[in-house]
């Protein structure tokens, strides 16, 4: 299991320096031009994107995954002093789930553009199911946290529920901070799906309005020449 978790945070580590290497280096790959002119009749407000909310979710995800590899760790090493399951699916679930997605909230927070928020939107569809699993693995501890205040005092294999219980509370925080991620992330691309939309329909009714008076001056051109001539 030592060799596994070396492998698993070295491919975390290089997980993290591709994604902001990538942001800093490469321009943005859907840059969205700005426009200055606006329709007189149709007021266009730039879309925002929520990058505050996105790092206070990271921020959060980055103690908790903290958190949870340390409590991982600690139960790991109380398996061997209690007959309980192995919990070391339920570690490498952790370590998983709760890194790259604070990884990708934070690097998109910063270089906010449209590959990078399909690339947070695809982690966090991933990820939060893994912290809910994972959640839902140790679920088996809240009877047996129970079981402590009928047991008193408590012994080491009670101490140990508590450390599962918090564990299980902390992936739940995550998969709900993960589809908060998700669900900010859609209500951005509809809002600019909606914006886009809303720019080309004037767009087309400008031009539309230029062609008309286009062709419209070109007929009284046309008629002052013909008046003219004759």
């Amino acid at each position: 299991i030592n060799f596994n978790l070396i492998l698993l945070i070295l491919l975390e580590i290089f997980m993290a320096t591709t994604v902001i290497i990538s942001a800093r280096s490469t321009e943005d790959c859907c840059t969205r031009k700005k426009n200055t002119a606006y329709d007189s009749t149709i007021f266009l407000s730039n879309v925002s994107f929520p990058a505050r909310i996105l790092k206070s979710y990271s921020v959060i995800e980055v103690i908790i995954g903290i958190s949870s590899v340390f409590g991982g760790i600690i139960a790991l090493n109380m398996d061997v002093l209690v007959s309980g399951p192995y919990l070391s699916v339920t570690f490498f679930w952790i370590l998983v789930a709760c890194f790259p997605s604070a990884i990708a909230s934070h690097v998109a927070a910063e270089y906010p553009s449209k590959c990078l928020v399909e690339v947070l939107m695809a982690i966090s569809s991933v990820t939060s199911p893994l912290s809910f699993t994972a959640s839902a693995y140790l679920s088996f501890s809240i009877m047996q946290v129970v079981d402590i205040f009928k047991n008193y005092p408590p012994a080491v294999k009670q101490s140990y529920d508590v450390l599962l219980l918090l564990l299980m509370l902390m992936l739940l925080i995550q998969a709900c901070l993960t589809i908060g991620t998700v669900i900010q992330c859609v209500n951005y691309k509809t809002k600019m799906k909606l914006h886009d939309s809303s720019w080309t329909a004037s767009q087309v009714k400008k031009q539309e309005y230029r062609t008309t008076e286009v062709s419209n001056n070109t007929l009284k051109d046309f008629d002052k020449d013909k008046a003219w001539k004759a």
